[in-house]
């Protein structure tokens, strides 16, 4: 065997793929890292700072095609919950003039494909745990929903909440519901203003003061329907609740309220709430494009007791019932004329006792009515323990028609009055409910046009304090002036009629044909409220009430410039203070004028003492000023009654005659200011204390005359500051006469006087040379006086 030769080959070159795979890889793993680190970066970046603008607007936009107007501050996305849409307000149209609500986050639930296909990509919105926030006004605080779980479905053309669940202030909420063509939903431009934000806000505020019991309140909503068509639409609401407290008082003890909307009518099918006392059933419906409706209700809540607790008006406040009132109520809504809901109903109310103003009231009741127009009460009573008011009222366009007949004591209803007619109301004492029926009416423009006519008859009454038996009064008012014609008041002493008018306009009360046999002084008090009246007729004291007849106008104000008052007086046992001293007159007619801030006193006719009196006066009846002037004459006035009343004299005898003007300011008898004249006659002037000791005098003057009577004495005088003073005292007896003057201090029981003795016939042209040697003086007491010579002579006559 051939062995061949050995071949030699050279070696092949070592390849470099080690190296280049090193490179590719390191190359493959720093794309990786990149691409991972941007998608982390992008996934930050859309988590944190959010989509563009441009996205957001895709977003709202394919959102408004859906029927949801919003606007969306941040859209983000993220890894775990998918795409959020955050800061979120919903708006009522495209032109969102008003925000429906603020929602703080919802997730998107987005089908990618139809998103690069440019069909609608958005088939659910996702709430869990989410903040809404709802205005309820424009500038008020809005309501606040925290812990918001909801899944709503967005398929095109329709809406459905699958379940939307919150806990709003205690009250659990649950909504579901289902919506075809949402982009029919109507424009609710009202929302967020008005009354009924505000009437939410005080439900919220309620809500907040509310302590649940066992059974917690829960409000579920349903609804389905199509918007396109608006009739056939449903929904249903259902309200229950469970015991509910406020501040620790409770309030309710169950509640369930079930409304339906269906067919384009509203049905509350059911309304029942038991209170801690009584319970309500309610039941209706509602047409809203017919504006038709009908409803009943009967309650026996105690309404205002819920009414205070809720803080629903301090007016509740004022009324507490021992029993729950009974609350009855049917009517109908229907379309007037004017395309506007008009509202038929009728009632009853009625309720045993309660207090209202703090004013106890042993029950009352009404039927009552309105026809949208128009609303009547009849057979209504308020029951006092005094008495029952009952009455009916029918207020149509024209105004107001009533009838009322009262047996209750009118200061019961004094809580009710302004202070004005408090105040004129407690100025009368009811010991007796007066009897009280009237009829009236009044124009829809207000109360000024008021025509009242009935009648009063008051039993047992006092009025300032002045009492009277029985008053019987025909009450007509009308143009704001009330007559009472042909009144009559009764009282132990007397009675009294005539016609008063209380003229209003002109602030004047009018007294017509007014005839009394009444105590002057009582009747001036029921006049004059103010007091001068009767401060003024007090002086003049009557043992039997005299026949007054007066005429005239008293002025309510206080100028009393409209004030003109006729009194005619024919009385008997009149006492009137004149110096100090009670002068007793048992007959006396006169006339008294009443004129602003004067009284006149004209042709005064009276008896005194046994003699005649006249007079006039002019007396001011401003307590301020009180001045007078009165102008007197007398006439056969036994003499001694007069001195024995002034001068305590038990001796004097005689008739007075004299006539005198007399002035002064208020009671007091050293102001008084006056002069005048003075006659006695027909009496011993000697038995006037003051010059009975002349009789012994002259005696020893002029022998034998001091046995003779002085049957005549004159005087004019004047008095002022407490005195009378006299400078012609002229006393004339058989044979002598007696002249003198000086100053009585009656006041303070002295006197400073002189008299001078004359003789008459020829002792007196022997002595006459001497004359004034026979003057005596006396300067001591006025009760007692003692006279003693001016100068002393000698014995005269051996003497």
């Amino acid at each position: 065997m051939s062995t061949l030769p050995a071949l030699s080959i050279p070696p092949l070159p070592r390849p470099r793929w080690p190296r280049l795979r090193r490179w590719v890889v390191c190359i493959f793993w720093a794309l990786v890292c990149a691409s991972v680190a941007f998608v982390l970066w992008a996934l930050w970046y859309v988590n944190d700072r959010g989509f563009t603008r441009k996205w957001r607007r895709m977003v709202e936009k394919e959102l408004a095609q859906q029927g949801i107007h919003a606007d969306i501050r941040r859209l983000t996305l993220n890894p775990l919950r998918g795409l959020v849409a955050r800061d979120v307000r919903l708006f009522d149209g495209q032109e969102r003039q008003a925000t429906l609500a603020s929602v703080s986050e919802a997730v998107l639930d987005i089908d990618y494909a139809k998103l690069f296909n440019g069909e609608a990509f958005v088939n659910a919105l996702d709430l869990r745990h989410a903040a809404l926030s709802l205005p309820l006004e424009r500038k008020g605080e809005p309501l606040e929903i925290r812990g918001l779980n909801a899944r709503i479905l967005l398929p095109p053309g329709q809406l459905t909440i699958a379940q939307a669940e919150a806990v709003v202030h205690g009250v659990r909420v649950s909504v579901t519901g289902h919506l075809l063509n949402p982009k029919e939903l109507p424009a609710l431009s009202g929302t967020g203003g008005g009354g009924g934000g505000e009437r939410a806000r005080k439900a919220i505020a309620w809500l907040r003061q509310m302590e649940l019991g066992a059974g917690s309140p829960s409000l579920t909503l349903r609804f389905e329907g199509d918007l396109a068509a608006p009739d056939r639409l449903f929904a249903e609401a259902v309200f229950q609740s469970g015991a509910l407290d406020s501040r620790g008082v409770p309030l309710l003890r169950a509640a369930q309220v079930v409304a339906t909307y269906r067919e384009g009518t509203l049905r509350l099918r059911q309304c029942a709430i038991a209170g801690v006392r009584g319970k309500l059933d309610a039941a209706g419906t509602w047409s809203p494009a017919k504006s038709e409706g009908v409803f009943q209700l009967r309650s026996t809540l105690d309404l205002p007791f819920l009414a205070k607790r809720l803080e629903l008006g301090e007016r509740w406040n004022n009324a507490t019932f021992e029993h729950p009132p009974v609350l009855e109520l049917r009517g109908e809504v229907e379309k007037a004329a004017d395309a506007t809901p008009r509202v038929k109903m009728q009632g009853r109310f009625e309720a045993g006792a309660f207090r209202l103003h703090e004013v106890a009231f042993e029950g009352a009741a009404a039927d009552f009515s309105w026809d949208g127009e128009r609303w009547f009460l009849r057979n209504a009573r308020v029951d006092h323990a005094s008495g029952r008011l009952a009455g009916d009222a029918l207020q149509t366009a024209e105004g107001l028609r009533f009838r009322v007949r009262s047996g209750v004591n009118p200061s019961a209803f004094a809580p009710f009055l302004s202070d004005q007619g408090e105040e004129i109301l407690s100025e009368w004492e009811f010991l007796q409910p007066p009897q009280v029926s009237l009829e009236g009416h009044a124009p829809a423009s207000g109360w000024q046009g008021l025509v009242l006519q009935g009648h009063a008859a008051l039993g047992k009454t006092r009025l300032r304090g002045v009492p009277m038996e029985a008053l019987e009064a025909p009450i007509d008012y009308r143009d704001r002036i009330l007559t009472i014609k042909d009144f009559r008041i009764i009282r132990t002493e007397g009675r009294g009629s005539g016609t008063f008018v209380l003229d209003l306009p002109d602030s004047v009360v009018r007294i017509v044909n007014g005839r009394s046999t009444m105590t002057p002084v009582d009747v001036g008090i029921w006049i004059d409220r103010r007091g001068e009246l009767p401060r003024n007729l007090a002086p003049y004291r009557f043992s039997t009430p005299p026949d007054l007849t007066v005429e005239g106008t008293v002025e309510l104000g206080r100028r009393d410039d409209k004030t003109r008052l006729r009194i005619g007086v024919d009385g008997k046992g009149l006492e009137y203070v004149f110096l100090g001293e009670t002068l007793p007159v048992p007959r006396v007619f006169a006339t008294l004028w009443i004129e602003k801030d004067r009284l006149r006193i004209e042709d005064l006719r009276g008896t005194l003492f046994g003699g005649k009196i006249r007079g006039d006066a002019d007396i001011s009846l401003e307590a301020k000023k009180g001045d007078y002037t009165v102008d007197a004459a007398v006439e056969e006035v036994d003499f001694p009654a007069l001195t024995k009343l002034y001068f305590n004299y038990d001796t004097s005898k005689g008739k007075l005659r004299g006539e005198g003007r007399f002035s002064g300011r208020g009671p007091v008898a050293r102001n008084v200011v006056g002069s005048g004249r003075l006659l006695v006659t027909d009496g011993n002037v000697f038995a006037i204390p003051i010059l009975g000791p002349f009789s012994g005098i002259l005696n020893e003057v002029l022998p034998g005359t001091g046995y003779n009577q002085a049957r005549k004495a004159t005087a004019t005088f004047e008095m002022k500051e407490g005195t009378i003073h006299t400078g012609d005292l002229l006393v004339e007896g058989k044979g002598f006469s007696m002249m003198g003057g000086g100053t009585l201090f009656f006041l303070e029981d002295k006197m400073d006087f002189s008299i001078r003795i004359n003789a008459q016939g020829a002792a007196g042209m022997i002595l006459t040379p001497v004359s004034h040697l026979f003057e005596y003086t006396s300067d001591g007491p006025l009760s007692n006086p003692v006279w003693r010579p001016r100068r002393l002579p000698k014995k005269l006559f051996g003497r």
